[in-house]
């Protein structure tokens, strides 16, 4: 059965006659789907490649098969030098790869009892129901019988090898990085002599890893990474094609993305479509607020497609909020759906890569494999969150604005700063600063902080300065001069408040020593207040602290001392060198002697009874009591006699215990301060230990 078809041409009249043919590994055909009569075709599409059309005797119809090695009716099927491949994740759609040995790119071709007519299925599927056939338009993996049959018209054999296309083409801007470089040829093709001999070059020489091989029409040459921004010149000798005489030279220039910065403006375009990404006045239908539209709109710009940039984890310096209008893109409940808030979440935030010749703008709460992208395919259309390949690429044009402060620190009107807060201005772009004395900070009456200094990094101006005041409201001014404007122009400025002082917490007596109401207090004690934290010399100062005795009327405290949080009071230099025996001693420190102290501390102690005139102090190195901070295990280390008490702080004795040289303890008391003294041979040593189970 022949068919006969009139072509119009441009100077002529042609005819060519096809014949239904034996489908036949090395030759060309069109394929006519018997149902519809539309002719098998490619177009460009992430998901689904075929479809079928009207005969148009364009490239996009013709199919090459090839031979494999499963079987004599297994063929792969090419268009262009690339094999029609099952999806990677759709086990229906069809896509075209560099790959003929894949599983997925291998199809049983099988006549059917009528004659001249066959079915094509992909390997994986042969012995079931799911055949290659269209449903409205588009051609499928696993349709039914009803429109699966299909006539094979065989197409002459091109006599001449040529180059048909070269990719990526020559003088090429703005490549994909991960670009596959290949030759396709008008005919098969057999490797030549030189064949080894490809070499890509950029500036600055060789490319590694250069390995051609051959795919039936094409030559694929395999390298290594390309950079981005760099023109690479690839050239094919002579003879690495054999019977193809002529070297191939030609360049091309990967793409040089631009990244988003803080605080910048831009215009995002669609990578594959050219169109625009907007915020319309009216919403797209269903439940995304953003689409794209043809061309950049100047009016009303800012409120619909112009989006800045900001960074709300500086740890995170690829990832974004976006704004357009003030408002900010923010995924919804579902995973594909956006909205526009005047706050940013979590769910505002995206997550900025390279991808092909530009961006992607990934929800980081999404999959990782879900961005910013066109309900279609050609890049028009409703935008989601959920797409991926071409159409979710994203090109920036950065818009110059007036200069601007975006963001200051602390925040215009800010409460509670704190005084030694950093003071900046971030504004919308880079900044060149002078007149550098003329940034000031000054209060409510004009007065102007002391040690100002500024100082312009970037887009920031670091603010240095003096001492701030507590609770204070202070005014950041930036003469419009300084940052290059017109001196004429208003200046930039901000206020914030500062913090109140502090309530100070007053420190709080823990213990003395001795012990208030303690006997048998050795004549040479050390007498001590501390406290629950570091103290200072108040109001009073320390002159009118006292030690008496009833039986005398002379004060014996010497000159106190401060040592963090211990208030030391000696003996005055005039009296004797030890306490009496036999006496009760009464000291006394005044309110405000202590600053934050403003009672008065009282406390009284007894000395030994007897004729032991005074214990020495034990040398340090012979005892030890340790830890000085316990659960309730005490071990001491003490000379071969020794009496051991323990006293709270209040003085009293809680218990007794003798010692020969070493010594555990348990302190089964509440949590606190307690004191433990060792005394032998008319010496002794104090400790104090915090009980902490």
């Amino acid at each position: 059965m022949k068919k006969a078809f009139l072509f119009l041409c441009a100077l002529f009249v042609c005819s060519a006659t096809f014949a239904q043919a034996t489908p036949t590994s090395g030759k060309r055909y069109n394929i006519q789907n018997v149902s519809t009569g539309l002719y098998l075709s490619y177009v460009a599409d992430d998901w689904n490649v075929s479809r079928v059309k009207a005969r148009s005797n364009d490239d996009d119809q013709v199919w090459k098969l090839g031979a494999t090695a499963d079987a004599e009716d297994v063929f792969t099927l090419a268009n262009d030098g690339k094999y029609l491949t099952k999806h990677s994740i759709y086990d229906w759609d069809n896509i075209l790869s560099d790959d003929p040995n894949s599983a997925n790119a291998k199809f049983v071709i099988t006549e059917t009892t009528t004659r001249g007519n066959y079915t094509i299925q992909l390997l994986a599927n042969r012995g079931t129901d799911n055949y290659y056939a269209p449903e409205n338009g588009t051609v499928y993996l696993n349709k039914g019988i009803a429109a699966a049959e299909w006539q094979f018209e065989e197409l002459p054999e091109l006599s001449t090898l040529e180059v048909k296309r070269l990719e990526p083409l020559k003088n090429a801007e703005k490549v994909d990085v991960n670009t596959a470089v290949s030759v396709l040829f008008t005919k098969d093709i057999v490797a030549g002599e030189k064949l080894g001999d490809i070499k890509i070059e950029d500036e600055t020489g060789v490319v590694a890893d250069v390995v051609g091989t051959i795919a039936g029409e094409r030559l694929n040459i395999a390298h290594g990474a390309f950079v981005y921004g760099k023109t690479y010149t690839v050239t094919v000798p002579a003879n690495a094609i054999e019977g193809f005489a002529t070297p191939i030279t030609w360049s091309f220039t990967i793409a040089n993305p631009v990244l988003p910065k803080e605080p910048r403006s831009y215009n995002i375009k669609n990578s594959t479509s050219g169109y625009y990404l907007t915020v319309p006045t009216t919403p797209p239908a269903g439940d995304s607020r953003l689409t794209v539209v043809v061309d950049k709109i100047v009016e009303d710009n800012a409120a619909t497609q112009l989006f800045t940039f900001s960074n709300p984890d500086p740890i995170r310096p690829n990832v974004f909020n976006i704004a357009v209008g003030g408002k900010y893109i923010t995924k919804t409940g579902e995973r594909y759906a956006s909205t526009l808030l005047d706050e940013p979440t979590v769910e505002s935030q995206f997550e900025v890569t390279i991808g092909g010749v530009g961006i992607k703008l990934h929800v980081v709460s999404n999959t990782p494999t879900q961005f910013l992208g066109t309900n279609s395919s050609d890049g028009t259309g409703t935008v989601y969150l959920d797409k991926d390949g071409v159409n979710a690429v994203w090109e920036l044009e950065e818009v110059i604005l007036p200069l601007a402060i975006y963001k200051t620190f602390p925040s215009n009107d800010a409460t509670d700063v704190a005084l030694d807060a950093e003071v900046k201005a971030q504004f919308n772009t880079d900044i060149t600063a002078s007149a550098l004395a003329t940034v000031t900070i000054k209060d409510a009456q004009s007065v102007a902080v002391e040690g100002v200094s500024a100082t312009a990094n970037g887009t920031f101006l670091l603010i240095a300065h003096g001492d701030l005041a507590f609770e204070t409201t202070y005014t950041v001014t930036i003469p419009a001069a300084f940052v290059g404007l017109e001196a004429t122009e208003e200046p930039f400025s901000w206020s914030f408040t500062t913090e109140a002082a502090p309530v100070e917490v007053a420190p709080v007596k823990s213990f003395t020593t001795p012990a208030d109401g303690a006997t048998d207090v050795v004549l040479n004690a050390t007498i001590s207040v501390v406290f629950d934290k570091d103290i200072a010399v108040g109001s009073a100062g320390l002159e009118g602290i006292t030690l008496t005795a009833a039986e005398l009327e002379v004060n014996l405290a010497g000159t106190a001392a401060i040592s963090e949080a211990t208030l030391n009071i000696p003996l005055a230099a005039e009296a004797t060198s030890t306490l009496a025996n036999n006496t009760v001693y009464t000291v006394t420190v005044p309110a405000n002697t202590i600053k934050g102290v403003t009672d008065a501390i009282t406390f009284s102690f007894t000395t030994l009874v007897g004729t032991i005139t005074a214990l020495e102090t034990i040398d340090a190195n012979k005892v030890a009591v340790y830890p000085t901070i316990s659960n309730g295990k005490l071990t001491l280390v003490t000379p071969a006699q020794a009496s051991i008490k323990v006293w709270d702080v209040a003085g009293r004795t809680l218990a007794t215990y003798a010692s020969n040289g070493n010594l555990t303890i348990d302190l089964n008391y509440a949590n606190g301060i307690y004191v433990v003294a060792v005394e032998s041979n008319g010496e002794v040593s104090t400790h104090k230990v915090i009980l902490q189970k």
